[in-house]
């Protein structure tokens, strides 16, 4: 019997120095996940601030209008260096860079320090009255004493008297990347310039309305066009979407928009060809439903209100709806064999009577963006 006993107190002895080892093991492994994620965070935390130094430029937007927009090379020498991720958080710290390869230490160099002071003695005394816009300097530094001083410095109708120090400082800042030239000559954005550089056409903004009273109206200056920190911004559009969309607006092309609330009316085969024969300068097809022709060189198709849910079933048109609900189209389909899913888009729009609806394509432009010829549709209608 006491064997027995002894026997089973040393077993109870041993699966308890077992769980205990067991237990041990267990928190010192969460001790060690702990303390490994405490690294982790701080580590994060460390490489968050790494780059912001102690004394020196924490951030830095450079927009000189000195350069064209030109494709496939550099557009512009506009850049930004953003240690604290002031301007925009899903961007990089610094725009100039192809590789990850930056050399931080340039913000508190001597290079920097003479960039402070040359920046800060730039007159402030310039409005859009002496001309056009030539400079912005938005920036941001932090003293001996750790204490932060922003600066904005806009210049217009011309660049500051020691602009040659300071393109050499902002070379040797952005190591050299950008090659900003010693120019003076400041760009210009006006009509001209958009019809060059941006292949803005006559057919892309009102007829009768001049380009350059736009570019006034719209504010568009060379910093809209290039400064990198305006460009990401949500809200802020490129040029093309701008005049189209003041375009839209002046001719009320709202008037125009489809949508599925729209009330329709119905109409007859006989009122669809008399319709179509009025308003295409040649037809190519036609049927109950619909009429294909076309206005001013665009392809055009007339479809009967009351027959759209046919047509577009017909055609395997689905419907997609835009930012403000209106109602566009797209067809998908496969171009020679390719599995590649390809698709075109068409826009949408309805007569005053509700009677028709007017397909046509979209047609990419400049860059990829979209060209809508806004005039021609307008003047489709007022025929």
């Amino acid at each position: 019997m006491k064997k027995r006993s002894l026997f089973r107190l040393a077993a109870v002895l041993m699966i308890g120095a077992v769980l205990f080892c067991l237990i041990g093991c267990g928190n010192r492994s969460d001790n060690n996940d702990r303390s490994m994620k405490s690294d982790e965070s701080q580590n994060e935390a460390q490489d968050e601030s790494d780059h912001e130094p102690q004394t020196g430029i924490t951030r830095l937007n450079f927009v000189p209008a000195i350069g064209h927009y030109k494709v496939n090379t550099r557009q512009h020498y506009c850049f930004y260096i953003d240690t604290v991720k002031y301007w925009y958080e899903y961007r990089g710290e610094v725009s100039f860079m192809v590789d990850e390869d930056y050399d931080y230490s340039l913000l508190s160099s001597q290079s920097a320090m003479d960039f402070i002071k040359e920046v800060e003695a730039i007159p402030n005394d310039t409005t859009e009255a002496d001309g056009p816009f030539a400079l912005k300097i938005d920036m941001e530094y932090k003293d001996s004493d750790g204490t932060t001083h922003p600066i904005i410095k806009t210049m217009y109708g011309a660049l500051p008297e020691n602009w040659d120090t300071i393109v050499k400082l902002a070379n040797e800042l952005t190591m050299q990347r950008m090659e900003i030239p010693v120019s003076k000559k400041i760009t210009v954005v006006n009509g001209n310039y958009l019809r060059e550089y941006h292949h803005i056409q006559e057919d892309e903004y009102p007829h009768g309305v001049s380009l350059d009273s736009i570019i006034k109206e719209l504010g568009i200056t060379y910093e809209y066009l290039y400064d990198e920190t305006l460009c990401f911004q949500n809200g802020h559009l490129d040029v093309w979407t701008l005049i189209g969309q003041y375009t839209f607006d002046y001719l009320g092309m709202k008037d125009y928009q489809f949508y599925e609330t729209t009330q329709i009316e119905k109409s007859t085969e006989g009122e669809l060809k008399e319709y179509a024969e009025k308003h295409l300068e040649s037809i190519t097809s036609m049927n109950d439903v619909s009429a294909v022709g076309k206005f001013r060189g665009n392809g055009f198709e007339i479809v009967r209100s009351d027959g759209f849910e046919k047509w577009r079933k017909d055609n395997g048109a689905d419907i997609i709806c835009s930012n403000d609900d209106s109602i566009g189209l797209i067809i998908y389909g496969n171009e020679s064999g390719d599995e590649t899913k390809s698709y075109k888009a068409f826009h949408c729009y309805i007569d005053p009577s509700h009677k028709y609806l007017i397909i046509s394509p979209d047609k990419p432009g400049f860059a990829g963006h979209s060209a809508v010829n806004y005039n021609d549709v307008y003047d489709f209608f007022q025929q």
